[in-house]
């Protein structure tokens, strides 16, 4: 990396949330397109950039979101690259294409988890009967690859109102087709992936 000087707000930062700057790609001068994939060549999740309208430099080699104002992006950005489970769940009147990380729990426990949760304080979407009906696994771009796959299936999504965790929130993936067109648009988007089915 190209000498940087930082401010004492960016190395204060990356103090708290153990970073250092071989997680940055210095991306000054390049515009989101170049960052995305040089960054990404060199194994950095971010990028050093133009200011935001905060004043801040720190952004995620994908979507370009300032990490100082939005710390949730870090977290966004790694799933975004990593491995994990993509799941298709269904209640027989919605379906809803969700993911699961990769971490030191087996792909069914995870699932399992999952699905206990979509289920859980009147279920996701204020609508219970969950059940996860098929799933596969992808060693990269977790987060890119549902992306894909909510686009693709956009004219069947919906949104419903939910109540969780003491607060109204809007349940956005959730989708009003059949589970088989969902793994019919998953299968011409990568190929026929390896399902599995039930947890």
């Amino acid at each position: 990396m190209k000498n940087i000087l930082l401010n004492e707000e960016e190395k204060r930062f990356m103090d708290e949330h153990g970073l250092g700057l071989d997680d940055f790609y210095d991306a000054r001068g390049e515009r989101k397109a170049e960052y995305h994939l040089n960054a990404k060549e060199k194994g950095c999740y971010y990028v050093i950039n133009n200011y935001c309208q905060n004043g801040h430099r720190f952004k995620t080699r994908g979507g370009g979101h300032c990490i100082v104002c939005n710390p949730w992006a870090m977290a966004f950005q790694k799933r975004y690259s990593k491995d994990g489970a993509i799941y298709v769940a269904s209640n027989g009147q919605y379906c809803k294409v969700g993911v699961v990380d990769n971490n030191s729990f087996s792909p069914e426990e995870t699932l399992a988890h999952r699905e206990n949760s979509l289920n859980g304080e009147g279920g996701y979407g204020g609508v219970t009967g969950w059940e996860i009906v098929a799933w596969f696994l992808v060693d990269s771009d977790l987060g890119r690859r549902e992306k894909k796959i909510h686009d693709a299936l956009s004219q069947y999504s919906t949104q419903r109102e939910y109540y969780h965790d003491g607060d109204y929130r809007f349940a956005k993936e959730i989708l009003e087709c059949s589970t088989d067109e969902v793994m019919k648009t998953v299968d011409s988007l990568f190929g026929n992936v390896s399902w599995n089915y039930g947890i």
